[in-house]
């Protein structure tokens, strides 16, 4: 919780937090679907008691912080958003619904804390109004996608594959003709593969659909992101980026002390890497070692 209030201090206006649900119906937030690397506890969320085991739990950082449940940070982002209110700033929250959730229980357990009366109005139907605004719908799968819940909110399709994105976009269609997908968040490694990424600009410009990438920790590439988004009306297709470090990223004196070549280099090794990651993927291999490996050494 305190990474997200500093979030907001740093100045961002949309939090991601990723969604899981505990094997007793808890819905937690954390980003991986086991503890071992954030916990230090060996523990798979989805067969996992809350009650007992995963409340115990301390992050290996510090502050030593427990898991938070959903129910907690909605109650923050009331709070937080009452804060800054005289600002004019508006705090948003991107719930990344994980694919190891079963689609009913967790869209469920969303609506009912949706209705909480957490600004004490006695209207459930005022506070669905209230995080319409505020939440954003990070989908992987389009099994996620209920026409009676997820038409109220902002449905984001957070993706590695542009096939895969076009895919979800025509199955919450067959769902609901009126269904709208308003942005794709892209892994960033597509921005060096260029026939996909241009697939995906042609494709996002013709449907109006939004993008965002994941995750951006380099200055150069937050600019080359800027740059490949801009249309020639002066318009931007790029709705925002999901990053670990908004100070760092924001920080030109990076593009200085970073040599050219080491830059061109690290753009090769990822062309290749996403290529061979979307072998995998197409192929139906798994990815979850791949995708692990990615992240130790900083490529995602």
């Amino acid at each position: 919780m305190c990474a997200f209030q500093a979030a907001v201090d740093a100045g961002c206006d949309v939090i991601e937090l990723d969604l899981h649900t505990s094997i007793d119906g808890f819905v937690v937030v954390t980003h991986d679907v086991n503890t071992l690397r954030v916990f230090g506890g060996e523990f798979q969320i989805s067969k996992t008691k809350y009650v007992g085991v995963l409340d115990q739990l301390r992050t290996i950082a510090k502050p030593r912080s427990p898991m938070p449940l959903l129910e907690e940070v909605l109650d923050w982002c009331v709070k937080v958003n009452e804060e800054v209110k005289h600002t004019g700033r508006e705090i948003k929250l991107m719930l990344d619904v994980k694919s190891d959730n079963e689609p009913t229980l967790l869209m469920k357990k969303l609506w009912a804390e949706c209705q909480k009366d957490r600004l004490k109005s006695g209207d459930s139907n005022e506070m669905i109004k209230y995080w319409k605004k505020k939440l954003i719908l990070g989908l992987w799968d389009s099994k996620f996608y209920d026409p009676a819940v997820s038409n109220n909110f902002t449905i984001v399709n957070i993706t590695f594959d542009i096939l895969k994105a076009q895919r979800f976009y025509k199955e919450i269609k067959e769902k609901d003709k009126d269904a709208r997908l308003h942005a794709i968040s892209m892994i960033n490694l597509i921005l060096y593969k260029a026939q996909d990424k241009d697939d995906m600009l042609r494709w996002a410009e013709e449907e109006n659909i939004k993008l965002w990438f994941w995750t951006v920790n380099e200055n150069a590439d937050l600019q080359n992101i800027i740059t490949i988004c801009s249309l020639p009306s002066g318009n931007s297709l790029l709705e925002g980026i999901v990053t670990d470090d908004p100070i760092k990223v924001l920080d030109q004196s990076t593009l200085v002390k970073t040599p050219r070549w080491r830059y061109n280099l690290k753009w090769w090794l990822k062309s290749k890497i996403y290529s061979f990651f979307l072998l995998l993927s197409r192929g139906g291999y798994n990815l979850g070692p791949f995708v692990n490996c990615l992240k130790r050494i900083g490529f995602i």
